[in-house]
């Protein structure tokens, strides 16, 4: 539904932009062309027809615009948990993005998916620009893992991991290291 209005809107904004650069050449034209050319009807048409064909290339490289860019990617997590919880708890963790599952990694904790408003606070330190985040604690040790955008029109998202020992020095950063790389198709 999203993407239809954003074609009526894209459609309706190309067609505003016509209907205005249509008035302004019609009126130059008339005040050039009509008293220039020995029959204003037929230059008025073939104006017309030109007119057009400027809003048919500005509709088409819009719409190409429009599927070029990519979207903000669908994200969720899957956590397999391995192994008892007095035992070493062992998870393997997966990234699905647009309905594709990835690896990421097996761990040593269990995992579970932080909602945005638990992992923007700042005892997680996970960065700003994170998409989504899980994260982890074990034995001491809390085990971050979040997503990233590579950049502003990118289809490449990076998954970046961080360590932070509960018995650290309170103002201790947490060194976030990408693990992986996605690359993800638009829907």
């Amino acid at each position: 539904m999203l993407f239809l209005l954003e074609k009526i809107t894209i459609y309706f904004s190309s067609f505003n932009i016509f209907i205005n650069i249509s008035i302004f050449l019609a009126k130059l034209s008339k005040k050039i062309y009509f008293y220039a050319s020995p029959k204003p009807i037929k230059t008025m048409k073939k104006l017309f027809i030109f007119y057009f064909l400027c809003f048919f290339c500005i509709e088409i490289s819009a719409q190409n615009k429009s599927k070029n860019t990519p979207k903000t990617p669908e994200i969720s997590w899957i956590f397999e948990k391995q192994g008892l919880e007095e035992d070493k708890p062992e998870t393997t963790i997966y990234l699905v993005v647009n309905g594709e599952k990835t690896l990421i990694k097996k761990a040593t904790s269990y995992f579970n998916e932080l909602e945005k408003q638990v992992f923007t606070q700042t005892q997680y330190q996970i960065p700003k620009n994170a998409l989504s985040a899980c994260s982890g604690y074990w034995a001491g040790l809390g085990h971050h893992i979040c997503v990233v955008s590579a950049g502003k029109n990118s289809n490449i998202l990076e998954v970046k991991e961080g360590f932070l020992d509960a018995e650290s020095e309170k103002g201790t950063k947490v060194a976030f290291k990408t693990i992986k790389k996605i690359t993800f198709k638009n829907k």
